[in-house]
């Protein structure tokens, strides 16, 4: 992790992150396909747990397989 990289990120700067809603960032919590923290009222997103679900994401997709019939 480079030095500069927060250590979490909410919500909000997750989907950013991934270009996605917020919605799709809870959505992939509640079906624990991403990890997450409760501080208080809010939910943090470690960066080694999105970190990870962009690399299972990358892991899991097969290029060739969307070109043969």
């Amino acid at each position: 992790m480079a030095d500069n990289q927060p250590l979490v990120y909410t919500v909000r700067e997750a989907a950013a992150r991934l270009k996605v809603s917020p919605w799709t960032i809870n959505r992939l919590i509640q079906l624990k396909e991403l990890g997450s923290i409760q501080l208080g009222a809010r939910r943090l997103i470690p960066y080694a747990d999105l970190d990870a679900f962009i690399a299972r994401l990358r892991n899991e997709q097969d290029p060739l397989e969307a070109h043969r019939g």
